[in-house]
């Protein structure tokens, strides 16, 4: 993934989760729906991190490291 595509993909991410907190204040949520829709809500925040953590975090950067070592070993 090229680096203005995880660019992109980081900012759809975070509006998707923005928005998603916004709905969860403004938007009125029927009593039988509150516990499913704080879980899957639950879920998708937790993903979100984990996928920050990836992009900002050691995994990308030995992900970086592996292709530029592959790159010099071919010349």
């Amino acid at each position: 993934m090229t680096k203005d595509t995880r660019d992109h993909v980081t900012a759809v991410l975070a509006f998707m989760v923005f928005v998603l907190l916004l709905g969860l204040l403004f938007v009125e949520i029927p009593d039988g729906n509150k516990e499913i829709l704080y879980l899957l809500a639950g879920a998708i925040i937790g993903a979100f991190g984990t996928a920050v953590s990836y992009w900002l975090g050691s995994s990308d950067g030995s992900a970086q490291k592996t292709a530029l070592m592959s790159k010099t070993d071919k010349t």
